[in-house]
């Protein structure tokens, strides 16, 4: 019984643990998108930048 209880805690916080590093990965990609995309874009499009 009380291994059971302790089973299920520990996936909890394993749960809770996994949504708080996806937010943190999701908000550093989402930090780090823009100049990457800038980067991209005037690597792939360097002429076409005064259209």
């Amino acid at each position: 019984m009380r291994e059971k209880h302790r089973q299920k805690e520990a996936e909890t916080a394993v749960s809770t643990l996994q949504k708080g590093i996806s937010k943190i990965v999701i908000s550093l990609f989402l930090a780090s998108l823009p100049p990457y995309l800038k980067q991209l874009n005037l690597r792939s499009t360097p002429h076409t930048d005064h259209r």
